[in-house]
This record gives C-alpha cells, sequence and structure tokens, in this order.
C-alpha cells in the first residue's frame, strides 16, 4: 500500500511516524501523509449529571486492546477498596458479570448499543483504556467528551489524543496501574 500510494491519509501522527518507518526500512518513496483524526459517533448529551461509581472500559478481544490486563489488575491486584463501584468491560466476547474480591460488581458486555453506551460514559467517573497500541483511540474522545477521568496506557497515541487531559501507566505493571486507579476513585466525591 505504501509502496503504491502517492498521498495518504492517517488518523494521528503516531500513526504517520509508523508509516514513515515502513518507508526507511524498504527505502520507499516517501509518499505525501496527511493527518485526519477520527471523531466519535457517540452521541454526547450536554447534560451535567452526577458522575457515578463507575469505571468504564470500551475494548475488544483482539490481545493489543489488553482486556485480560485490566481483568487480572481487579482479580489479583485490588483487594477491599471498591465497594459499591461497578466496573463494565464493553466488546469483550461474552455477557458476563461476577462480584470481586475488592467488592465491584464487574459487568461484561459483549456488545452495548450506542445509545446505552452513552448513557454509560455520561455516568461513569474513570475511563481505563489499556492498549498495547492504538492509532487513535476513539473510546479517549468519547470518555474525555463525557468528563470521565481517563487513565491510559502509555504507548500508541494516547499522548496525542488525551494530552494532559489522562494519566498514563505502563500496559504490563498491574500494580502500578492499580494503585493510579486506587489514587483516582479517591478523588470521588462523597
Amino acid at each position: 500500500l505504501v509502496k503504491n500510494s502517492a498521498v495518504i491519509f492517517t488518523v494521528s501522527n503516531f500513526a504517520k511516524y509508523d508509516i514513515l518507518k515502513i518507508v526507511n526500512f524498504f527505502r520507499l518513496k516517501k509518499p505525501h501523509i496527511d493527518v485526519m483524526y477520527n471523531s466519535s459517533t457517540v452521541d454526547i448529551q450536554k447534560n451535567k449529571s452526577k458522575k457515578e461509581k463507575i469505571i468504564l472500559c470500551v475494548s475488544g478481544t483482539s490481545a493489543q486492546k489488553n482486556a485480560k490486563f485490566i481483568l487480572k489488575t481487579f482479580r489479583k491486584e485490588i483487594s477491599g477498596n471498591l465497594e459499591s463501584w461497578k466496573i463494565y468491560l464493553v466488546g469483550l466476547d461474552a455477557n458476563h458479570s461476577e462480584i470481586l474480591s475488592c467488592g465491584a460488581k464487574l459487568v461484561i458486555k459483549k456488545y452495548m448499543p450506542s445509545k446505552d453506551l452513552s448513557i454509560l460514559y455520561q455516568k461513569a467517573y474513570l475511563f481505563l483504556f489499556p492498549s498495547f497500541y492504538e492509532s487513535f483511540g476513539i473510546p479517549l474522545i468519547e470518555a474525555l467528551k463525557n468528563n470521565c477521568h481517563v487513565l491510559a496506557s502509555e504507548r500508541g497515541a494516547s499522548r496525542e489524543i488525551c494530552r494532559e487531559n489522562a494519566i498514563y501507566f505502563s500496559p504490563v505493571d498491574r500494580n502500578e496501574f492499580s494503585k493510579k486507579i486506587l489514587k483516582t476513585i479517591k478523588l470521588y466525591p462523597q
């Protein structure tokens, strides 16, 4: 594709630099590369409703999405600190719910209609984005538009998208991640 293109449109500078790495590695003629950022399809309401004790992650089942990292963190790293919190993981391969040892209710959804997801973004206090690699990350935009606190992986385009509006973590360090979750939820107004 790169070899046969005069112009390439991509979704972030992060993705642009990856394309340039390919150009340089294969010593190809450099195409003109323009960045055109993605946008969200989730309807954002202008209401200023009070945030609820909800932690949200919109993910997927591929390894790069790193959903297992979130499950392991909540099941093994965090204990006894999330009474009355709900954790939603949307986009996994089955519907499931359980009460975790930390006291939170975990709700896993295979799919959620856009209207329901919009409502969940509005209610969510904290949004988690653990991906190893993303060239953009539309859920980050949706979370920021809905005034969620955002914990995002330090890898991929997260910093380009969120800038100073997120707290960043290593997507392989569950201890660091759990500490940042607990620190953020302590800010929840009682």
